[in-house]
């Protein structure tokens, strides 16, 4: 017979998890800083994401050991994904203000404009589904993972609708009221994952084999080196 669960019990299952939110965002944060964010920020991201969305399976670890375990064992892979990342969007920028600043009565540069407009969505779609993905299926290479995790996205559409008006949402609150930009080293990346994992996992669970992702304990008992062995480069 399952106990009802005392206020006090509830009290410390708040605190610790605002415990672990709290120090991983702040591990992610100056990992990321120190790194000058293009050596660092992705493979921190990551690190701060499987620690997070475990939190949703009931997973307690060491959050110093377990950081920095996932952030060496996924930087290859996650800077892969890094750099395709930032280079496309760099050019589906570039190319919007390309066009936009050329447009004069040109036709066929407000027609590209608004076709480099349409990848931008895209392209916002796929960032909203990229980390489930990763997470889910590590087994998939960087093109593999864009690509499920843009098919993701448009079968997922109110989620990832949903998540995208939260984010810039949040991101306004932190620039209309400046006292909460101390959020941002403390906890908004954290706060921001784990909201997403309620939000993401119902439907991520029912896609996968062992209905769940990859979680902290795989890299604490060597689990993803298995994982990683079959993995498709």
């Amino acid at each position: 017979m399952q106990t009802k669960k005392t206020f006090s019990d509830k009290l410390y299952i708040f605190f610790n998890i605002l415990t672990y939110i709290v120090f991983a965002n702040l591990l992610m944060f100056v990992t990321s800083i120190f790194g000058l964010v293009f050596f660092t920020l992705m493979p921190a991201l990551v690190a701060l994401y499987i620690m997070i969305n475990s939190l949703y399976f009931k997973s307690e670890y060491p959050i110093l050991k377990t950081f920095f375990l996932i952030f060496r064992k996924e930087y290859v892979r996650s800077q892969k994904l890094f750099m395709i990342l930032l280079i496309v969007g760099f050019l589906i920028g570039f190319d919007i203000y390309y066009f936009y600043t050329r447009i004069d009565g040109h036709v066929i540069n407000l027609v590209f404009m608004l076709v480099f407009i349409l990848l931008a969505v895209i392209f916002v779609l796929i960032l909203t589904h990229v980390f489930p993905v990763y997470i889910y299926f590590p087994k998939l290479n960087v093109f593999e993972t864009l690509k499920m995790a843009f098919l993701l996205s448009l079968t997922n559409l109110a989620h990832s609708l949903l998540y995208i008006i939260g984010f810039i949402a949040t991101f306004f609150l932190l620039f209309y009221i400046p006292l909460l930009t101390a959020l941002i080293p403390i906890g908004f990346f954290s706060l921001l994952v784990y909201a997403k994992s309620f939000i993401m996992n119902p439907n991520f669970l029912r896609l996968t084999k062992d209905h769940r992702p990859v979680l902290v304990e795989d890299y604490l008992d060597g689990t993803i080196d298995k994982i990683y062995k079959e993995e498709i480069v």
